[in-house]
């Protein structure tokens, strides 16, 4: 038996912009993307922060940037938009929605209000990238173009208004 111990970030906080540029890499290859970069201030930001959620959390933060920013080089104020404001996450903003304790929605109405709304970024941030081409946005998504098709049919999302003039 061996038994390893693997450092949480907040013990190896020096090595975040290594994996922070590994991921980003990771991330634009996967999706087929031009290579993106973080700025001196977006990776010191994310050496300050705690990451309970350790590597993963990382990972996954990155990745969203990543996917959602329309720049090459990502900076401190894209994280930000990204986290929303008063330290809740954009998650945490579109699970909880408006209101007080009297106006909760029940879980399938936060569930579909959540997907819709991230379905809806998600089929426009790849229609952006490919000039509305239907046919390589289904493939960098993974997805059938008729599947793609119907998803943008769903939403009212036209190809049309994401082509070049």
């Amino acid at each position: 038996m061996v038994t390893l111990k693997t450092p949480s970030l907040e013990e190896i906080r020096e090595d975040i912009p290594l994996l922070v540029n590994h991921f980003s890499r990771l991330a634009c290859s996967e999706m087929g993307l031009a290579p993106k970069r973080f700025t001196a201030g977006a990776l010191e930001e994310l050496m300050r922060r705690p990451w309970p959620g350790n590597v993963r959390e990382l990972q996954n933060l990155v990745r969203r940037v990543v996917m959602f920013s329309p720049e090459s080089m990502i900076r401190s104020a894209e994280l930000r938009d990204l986290e929303g404001v008063g330290g809740q996450t954009a998650f945490d903003q579109v699970l909880l929605g408006e209101g007080d304790y009297g106006e909760i929605e029940s879980y399938n109405q936060a569930k579909e209000r959540l997907l819709k709304q991230f379905t809806s970024t998600y089929v426009s941030n790849l229609l952006e990238k490919t000039n509305g081409n239907v046919s390589r946005s289904a493939e960098l998504s993974g997805l059938g173009r008729a599947s793609l098709q119907k998803i943008m049919r769903r939403l009212g999302i036209k190809s049309d208004s994401y082509r070049g003039e």
